[in-house]
């Protein structure tokens, strides 16, 4: 919790400082891309299983603010997330297999420190760092649980909501190219997210409750845009 509050202190204050800055140069634009994300599991004796990675959306809109190569950069961004859970039992007599598939999408707002350096009149390359905080908007656990015995599979449905935290933060680390045009700029770049916080929420009534099982969020994000505004 006390991570929380004071990655929440920090974006607000930098998104503070934005507001009340004059800076010589503002640009603004979209971005769009894919994920592979994944989940960095704590394991404990309620799940011994593992995550794998899986695709998903990035689309959203970007603001930056800046000069002489430097800049802070936000925006807003729809993000699909989660992984892939596998778990095999082996027990006396038995033998079962659970594959789930978690996805959970989210609204996920940055607040990044950018660094540009010129190639040329028309290239650059930059990089990216900082804060991300993120709102789940709705979620799924989707699966099946199959055995070798006479035993009837079981299918999986379920919200994740039910079992995590509304809201995720974490880091930004990112590098990309861009190449500035009459009207506006292109750019593509690559990033990762790093989740601080455990995304399952352990205080609610489930059988979560009071549990060390953790769930942090990791997604490498490619994606790609257009910038308008700015200096010619």
């Amino acid at each position: 919790m006390k991570n929380e509050k004071i990655t929440a202190l920090a974006i607000l204050f930098l998104l503070f400082a934005l507001s009340s800055t004059a800076f010589s140069q503002l640009t603004f634009g979209i971005r769009g891309g894919i994920n592979l994300a994944n989940v960095n599991m704590k394991e404990n004796d309620f799940i011994e299983g593992e995550f794998s990675s899986r695709f998903g959306l990035n689309i959203g809109g970007v603001v930056e603010y800046g000069i002489n190569g430097l800049a802070i950069q936000t925006g807003v961004s729809y993000s699909q997330q989660g992984g892939k859970y596998k778990e095999v039992v082996n027990g006396v007599d038995y033998r079962s297999e659970e594959n789930v598939d978690a996805k959970g999408n989210y609204l996920t707002v940055p607040v990044l420190a950018k660094y540009t350096k010129p190639l040329n009149h028309a290239m650059s390359v930059y990089g990216v760092v900082g804060p991300y905080i993120s709102f789940l908007l709705s979620g799924k656990a989707e699966g099946t649980v199959k055995f070798d015995t006479m035993l009837d599979d079981i299918t999986i449905d379920e919200d994740i909501k039910d079992y995590t935290k509304n809201t995720d933060m974490g880091l930004v680390f990112g590098i990309g190219m861009q190449k500035a045009l009459k009207k506006c700029s292109l750019f593509m770049d690559a990033r990762i997210r790093f989740g601080l916080i455990n995304a399952l929420d352990t205080d609610k009534d489930n059988w979560l409750s009071n549990s060390d099982l953790s769930f942090k969020n990791n997604v490498i994000s490619i994606v790609a845009g257009i910038l308008f505004g700015g200096s010619d």
